[in-house]
This record gives C-alpha cells, structure tokens and sequence, in this order.
C-alpha cells in the first residue's frame, strides 16, 4: 500500500513538473506585432504665398514627384473644411522661374489675414501627405485694379523682331463709366522687362536701381491689351511684366512670363 501510494506521489511529481516545463516554454513564444504598411508621401508643403492685390494672394509650391495625373494638390485656407483641389495636370497652374507652380487665389477679403497650407494627394493609393508647413499672408488694405497680368509673349517676324518681343494680356475690370472712374479702373498699363541673361530676377521687377538695358519700362494707355516693346538686346532672355495702374493710382502686379527676343 505504501508502495503503491509512493508510486502514487512520484507519478503527481512528474506530471507537475511537466506542466511546468510546458508553461514556461509557452511563455518563451515570440510576440506577432502589427505592421502598418498604409503607404507615406513624402512633400514639403507651402514654398511661400504673396498679396498682389486687395483680393488675391499668389500661392507657390514644389512639384511633386508623382505622376502628374495621379496627383492632385490641396490648398487649404483657413484650415477650410472644403480646400481646393488642383490636379497635377491643370493649365491653371503656372511654373515660374524657379520651378515653383504658383496658382492664384481670387475674391478674398480686403485687409485680411490668410493661413494657407498645400499638400499632395496620390490618386491612386488615397493618400495625402502631412508636410504641416503653412504661411499667413494679409491681402491689401487699399484696393487695386482687377487684373491678370500678362497672358503670353511672342516673337515678331522680320528685322524688327530682333530686338522686339509682343507682350499680351486681358484687360482689367472697369466698373466704372467713361466719365464717371470708379478707383480700380485702369487708366494705363506698365510693361516691365528684365534682362535675365545679365542676371536680372522677378525679384527686380520694382527696383528702380536697376537701368536699361537690364530694366525697361513702358507705359501704355489703359484701352491696350498688348504692346510691342522695342530696343531689347538680339538673342536675349528676358522676364516680363504687365502692371495695371488704376484710379486710385496703386499698382496691381501680375506674374511674369519669361520671353527671348
């Protein structure tokens, strides 16, 4: 009876220590942790944003180095809940001289305040990118002509052409009537060019320090749409912008246009 008892006891003894061993080992199992493979964009955000008029700010941002047409650029204002939406693809965005698109916002308020932020959409995965780059820019406190600047350049045929570039652009609004001017009536245009290849920049376009040949301007009457502007050097790249000069007497810029005489 002792004996079998004993049996007994050291049977209980084998078994515990088995379980034992067993729940040690699980304890020793590698942890599965979740990987996020949800796909990242990589984008800098906002480059810079500037007033030109009392309504429009200029928005600058880098090209993203997706595929055009599987991009579309978010440019929130205010933090909007509906922010504009700009395919990669879009004529209305305008690369300027340092590979920055630039796209124009339109009726905003007088004398105030924007916070403006872009970023990148990837069509094809639904993703956007998180730069958290964002400029505030205040719009005019007095009022400006309407104005788009200038829309193309193109070289003149024959002898002339040679050291003479066509500048074209729209009208600006005119609210008021032929005799009675309301203050952001256009009363005449300046067409300005800069001589790129002496090293001229759209950030000379109102420094008066610089002379011809390396800034030209002209004044043209307020009933033009495009002007020939003459005495340009032969061969030359030159940057090239339309101002309105309106009632109020304030200029309204416009964004340039790189042309070659």
């Amino acid at each position: 009876m002792d004996f079998l008892f004993k049996k007994l006891i050291l049977a209980l003894i084998i078994s515990l220590a088995v379980s034992c061993v067993g729940t040690i080992d699980d304890k020793t199992v590698p942890q599965t942790n979740a990987i996020d493979t949800t796909p990242t964009i990589t984008y800098n955000g906002i480059h810079s944003a500037t007033a030109i008029s009392h309504q429009r700010i200029e928005v600058f941002f880098p090209v993203s180095n997706l595929n055009a047409d599987d991009v579309v650029y978010v440019i929130s204002v205010d933090s909007s809940a509906t922010p504009i939406y700009v395919p990669g693809a879009s004529t209305t965005l305008f690369k300027d001289y340092r590979n920055l698109f630039m796209y124009t916002l339109r009726d905003l308020d007088q004398n105030s305040s924007y916070e403006i932020s872009v970023e990148v959409l990837q069509v094809s995965e639904g993703v956007t990118s998180s730069s958290g780059e964002t400029e505030i820019v205040s719009t005019f406190a007095e009022k400006t002509a309407i104005f788009d600047g200038i829309s193309s350049s193109e070289n003149i045929p024959g002898a002339s052409g040679l050291n003479a570039l066509k500048i074209n652009w729209n009208a600006a609004d005119s609210i008021g009537g032929l005799i009675s001017k309301d203050e952001i009536d256009p009363i005449a245009y300046n067409v300005i060019a800069l001589n790129a290849d002496a090293g001229r920049l759209p950030t000379d376009f109102f420094n008066e320090g610089f002379t011809p040949p390396e800034r030209i301007v002209w004044q043209v009457p307020a009933n033009s749409v495009s002007s020939v502007i003459s005495g340009l050097a032969s061969g030359t790249n030159y940057y090239v912008m339309v101002q309105a000069i309106h009632h109020g007497s304030t200029l309204s810029s416009s964004a340039s246009l790189e042309g070659n005489s």
